[in-house]
């Protein structure tokens, strides 16, 4: 940001403003896309606590296997999604949306 100015105004949010009726259901934080789409993780090794403890939409749904984890959810939040996907390396592969995988 470049010459800032502190305004008289002050800014306060509605008393019935919750930022969840905006989100739809997605927990990843302040972004909102335009698209809503269904995403579809296999997350392996020691991301598989990760991918347990945390709770990323209201839909979600995790499907344990032998060896991985099967996490499912819709989400507006492509660009939040796909940076969490790469923080898990080789532990985590998409397999939908094909732009994703």
């Amino acid at each position: 940001m470049k010459n800032t100015q502190l305004a008289k105004e002050v800014f306060t949010l509605p008393k019935n403003y919750k930022y969840t009726d905006f989100s739809e259901g997605s927990y990843f934080g302040v972004f909102i896309g335009q698209e809503k789409q269904r995403f579809v993780i296999e997350v392996y090794e020691d991301s598989i606590p990760f991918a347990q403890e945390r709770q990323c939409t209201a839909d979600q749904k995790i499907t344990e296997e032998d060896d991985h984890v099967n996490i499912e959810f819709t989400s507006t939040q492509y660009a939040k999604v796909l940076r969490c996907v790469l923080s898990c390396g080789c532990s985590a592969i998409p397999k939908y949306p094909k732009k994703l995988v």
